[in-house]
Order: structure tokens, then C-alpha cells, then sequence
């Protein structure tokens, strides 16, 4: 895997290897540079932890991120993309396109106040503090342009077949804090679930645990946006984080897909409080009806 992110990124950050210089004097190679970066993204680190632990400079260590960033923005782009019909993951037993999530990622302030004092001067700050009044941000793990794309169907709109013969549109599963649509399926709620509807549940729950084991070995892998992120700058958070998601599905890739499969719990982050969205459009009312006897084998 690092041999082929380094030439992916090596035409961008050997154009200005002379710049970066170890306290010794000496140039900074194509490997030290992409080393000092998967340090710092993998760790979470400060830049001036980083640099101390390379022997090189934090303003240094920040130019050459960003650079590196730059670069598997350009280059690597193909390794996040949306799923062909042949790509569906079988193992949640109700074909699905894919799952929303979406994860708290926190920010660390201590002891470096000055994030705070620079947020607070933002009369937009408000925005970005979570319930327990950290300062945090939600990654949705579909594009946030999602729903309007399906809105006017250029995206899911193949369709399925079921058992019986019929066709219904394609299709994405969501949690309890979505609303209930024509792309989007969430679980049934109330007293009454039970029977085939129980079991439905039980499968849709099973897709949702694989989103969340994703993106927690997303966050594991790639520390620094597991609540160790240092002083981030909000207006170029968005490109860290695609960034993390890149190299993480590069290594998949480059594993054939293989990754770790340890038993993760579909149950949002520790301090999260979930909202249930209680919007229900009638169109995904019906589907989840036809896609019901289908999870409980009665067709």
C-alpha cells in the first residue's frame, strides 16, 4: 500500500523535495515526505508532535500534508465511488445499493485553547458544538448532495426484481433518524413489530451493522478524525476526512477487499443522542411493504 500511494503522489511532492530539509540539512525523500503524512493522519498528532518526531519543522510537516492531500485528491479519486449493480454487498440478505451513516467526529481543544477562541469569533460557531457542547462534525457517509440526485432520478434508478416478479426501484437503507422514502428504507418502530415485520427489522439491522463497521475501522485506521484532531482548520475539514476515506479504501482495494471482520454493534457513537425522524412518505411505505415478505422468506 505505501509503495503505491507514493506513486500515486510522487509527480506533486518531489516537485519541491528541495524545500523540505530534515534539522540535519538533509532533503526529505518521496518516502519521508508520505511517511510524515500517514503518521500525522493515522495518529492524529499535532503538527508539532509530528515534526518532532520526523526531526523536521511543523510548518513543514503542515506543507507537505496539505500537498500530499492535494495530490490523492487528484489521482486517487477513483477509489471512492458509488457501487455498480454487480457490486452489491450480499451479506446484509436484503439487496441493497448502500447504507446511510452518519458518525460524530470530534474535535480535540485541549490544551490548544486557541481553537476555541478562533471558533468563537465565528458568529457561526454555534453550529458546530454537539449536545455535550464539544465542538464536533457529522460525516454522512453518502454525498450530502444525495437525496436530491435521487429526487430526480439520476441516482437509483435501476430497478430490482423481487421473488414474485415484480420490479421495484433501487434502493438505500437508512436508520431511524432518517425519514422513510422512496429510496430509502428504514426499520419499522412502534409496539406492533413483529412476525415478518421483526424479521425484516433484524436484516435492515444487519446492513446498518456493516456501515458502522466500516466507518469504525474508518476512524481506527485514520485516528485523527477519531477525536484526536488538533486545532483543525473547519473550511478544509471536509478534504481531511475525504482523504482518510481514499486511503482507507485504497488499502481495501489493494487487499481485494478483504478487511478486518470483528463484531461491531449497529449502535451509534458512545454520547450520541439519535433523533428518530418521523417523516414517512407513503412511497417508501409501500416499498418497505414489498420488501418485507421477501426479508421473512414468504415469497
Amino acid at each position: 500500500m505505501f509503495h503505491y500511494i507514493c506513486s500515486l503522489v510522487k509527480d506533486d511532492l518531489l516537485s519541491n523535495t528541495g524545500n523540505f530539509m530534515f534539522s540535519n540539512g538533509l532533503s526529505l525523500s518521496l518516502h519521508d515526505q508520505v511517511a510524515v503524512v500517514l503518521r500525522r493522519l493515522s495518529t492524529g498528532d499535532s503538527l508539532i508532535m509530528t515534526g518532532d518526531f520526523f526531526g523536521v519543522g511543523h510548518s513543514m510537516v503542515f506543507q507537505v500534508t496539505w500537498r500530499f492531500i492535494e495530490a490523492l485528491e487528484e489521482k486517487a479519486h477513483h477509489h471512492v465511488k458509488w457501487p455498480s449493480t454487480t457490486e452489491r454487498n450480499e451479506e446484509s440478505e436484503i439487496q441493497i445499493r448502500g447504507c446511510l451513516r452518519s458518525p460524530q467526529l470530534p474535535w480535540r481543544n485541549r490544551p490548544h485553547a486557541h481553537c476555541n477562541q478562533l471558533l468563537t469569533k465565528d458568529p457561526n460557531a454555534s453550529s458546530w458544538l454537539d449536545e455535550q457542547d464539544n465542538y464536533s462534525v457529522v460525516l454522512q457517509a453518502i454525498t450530502s448532495h444525495f437525496n436530491q440526485l435521487c429526487e430526480k432520478i439520476t441516482l437509483l434508478c435501476e430497478q430490482v426484481g423481487l421473488p414474485d416478479g415484480t420490479n421495484i426501484r433501487d434502493y438505500v437503507t437508512g436508520d431511524s433518524d432518517y425519514p422513510l422514502l422512496p429510496h430509502l428504507i428504514t426499520p419499522y418502530r412502534g409496539r406492533d413489530v413483529s412476525g415478518s415485520k421483526l424479521e425484516f427489522n433484524r436484516r435492515h439491522g444487519k446492513a446498518i451493522a456493516m456501515a458502522q463497521r466500516a466507518l469504525t475501522e474508518l476512524k481506527d485506521n485514520w485516528r485523527i478524525i477519531k477525536g484526536v484532531m488538533w486545532r483543525p482548520d473547519r473550511h478544509r475539514l471536509s478534504r481531511v476526512i475525504l482523504a482518510c476515506c481514499l486511503l482507507h479504501n485504497i488499502g481495501i482495494d489493494i487487499d481485494n477487499g478483504k478487511c478486518d471482520r470483528g463484531t461491531v454493534s449497529g449502535a451509534h457513537d458512545p454520547g450520541y443522542d439519535q433523533r428518530l425522524c418521523p417523516v414517512v412518505d407513503e412511497g417508501g411505505e409501500s416499498l418497505r411493504e414489498k420488501l418485507c415478505p421477501v426479508s421473512s422468506g414468504r415469497l
